[in-house]
């Protein structure tokens, strides 16, 4: 499922400091969330969807001020960059009544949901333009937010560097070589994906280059995130395979 949680300005700031420990930060969440769950960050101060994430443990009750409250632990995923703004959300959603008055978190519809994670899924895609998401590993401030370009669990270069050095550069799903399509200036480029997902990671993993990473072109990455439940690499093995039968 995929939730829309709301935050404000202190809740950028705490962002930034749970990016500093480990990625992980409590919110408050619908009762039914459970871990595996997408969620999209709706800022009240920006008026826009800012953040993304996951929900990694199953809710409990908590007071929030004077309210009766469910809070779960959140892993901090990318930042939309741009984000989506209200104005921007109600042109490409139109009949998603939450939108009118967004003040508290929502679980939209099957038909909503899937629609707006496409939009954000679309979003990062522009902002990544190509890039490895593990090769990538700053981050950077705006105003008092740390924005996060990769997920905290993917981050060390070195976990890259043994994954291909074990797999090579070639697409483990389609075996695309940009090397041998495109010449040696872009022999070795590569994306890189993790494998297990977020729910399964605790706050003192560590990554297997081997077991965890596989390199993907970045077609085949796409496809693997082109859904709020990622696609196995199997999975997207299957789909070549069943649309090759087709032409």
């Amino acid at each position: 499922m995929l939730h829309v949680l709301i935050g404000d300005q202190q809740d950028l700031e705490a962002i930034g400091y749970a990016i500093e420990r480990d990625g992980v930060i409590s919110w408050v969440v619908p009762r039914s969330a459970v871990p595996g769950d997408a969620v999209l960050i709706f800022f009240r101060n920006m008026n826009a969807i800012f953040g993304t994430g996951e929900v990694l443990a199953t809710p409990m009750p908590s007071m929030f001020g004077n309210r009766h409250v469910h809070r779960a632990e959140i892993g901090i995923g990318p930042a939309i960059d741009p984000p989506l703004s209200l104005d921007e959300l109600c042109g490409l959603l139109p009949n998603w009544a939450w939108l009118r008055y967004p003040r508290t978190y929502t679980t939209p519809s099957d038909e909503i949901a899937e629609k707006l994670w496409e939009i954000s899924v679309n979003r990062l895609a522009e902002e990544s333009d190509g890039r490895d998401e593990l090769s990538e590993s700053e981050t950077y401030i705006e105003g008092s937010v740390k924005k996060v370009l990769v997920n905290q669990y993917e981050r060390d270069s070195a976990a890259r560097e043994k994954c291909l050095e074990h797999y090579g550069s070639t697409c483990c799903i389609c075996n695309f070589d940009f090397g041998k399509h495109y010449g040696d200036d872009m022999r070795g480029f590569i994306q890189v994906h993790h494998i297990r997902p977020l729910a399964d990671i605790g706050k003192e993993y560590q990554v297997d280059p081997i077991a965890d990473l596989i390199p993907v072109c970045p077609n085949c990455h796409a496809v693997i995130h082109s859904r709020r439940i990622a696609f196995s690499p199997e999975e997207v093995k299957n789909l070549l395979d069943e649309n090759a039968k087709e032409i």
